[in-house]
């Protein structure tokens, strides 16, 4: 179980790569965020003396090709499920282990009768937690909501391709 230390990191992390992407500018393309941490302790009381975030880019062509944001991260996970393609498990066997999959993407959210350029940054840690960031285009800062207990029925529609690749990379017999 990861502790409020953690997710505090983790939350910060994600609201680094919204400031990166703010900072660079709107019109870039989405990208996956691996999110890892870099051990003080071994379990049972983990402390992450730092977290490392490796970011790919999704090139809009592939977005088109697999239909879209939900579709090419599912698409991702099920790539290397097949095991003569998965790569040794990163999670394991080193100072590295797996908090999370995010994606940041722009997209547009109509209200009423407005519609408003916005960027997100979701993410799903290996405790199931629901990170999700939404900035307005000229905002100065995001709306953060961590959910401890996602709603089935209200999840971000990346939830089931963010999970996806978790339980691709989540070791099966070290403890969580």
């Amino acid at each position: 179980m990861l502790s409020f230390t953690t997710t505090h990191a983790i939350t910060e992390c994600l609201l680094c790569a919204d400031a990166d992407a703010e900072a660079t500018g709107w019109g870039g393309p989405p990208a996956l965020l691996l999110l890892r941490g870099h051990w003080l302790a071994p379990p049972p009381d983990p402390q992450p003396r730092r977290i490392q975030v490796d970011t790919f880019p999704l090139p809009p062509a592939a977005l088109r090709r697999h239909g879209g944001l939900p579709a090419i991260l599912t698409a991702i996970a099920a790539r290397y499920r097949r095991p003569d393609l998965r790569h040794p498990d990163p999670t394991s066997g080193g100072p590295l282990r797996l908090l999370a999959w995010a994606v940041r993407y722009e997209d547009i959210l109509a209200e009423d009768t407005d519609l408003a350029q916005i960027r997100r940054v979701e993410a799903v840690d290996t405790d199931g937690r629901v990170y999700q960031i939404t900035r307005l285009h000229g905002e100065r800062h995001g709306l953060v909501l961590i959910d401890e207990q996602p709603d089935p029925d209200n999840l971000p529609a990346t939830h089931t391709g963010l999970t996806a690749l978790l339980d691709v990379l989540r070791p099966t017999t070290a403890p969580r």
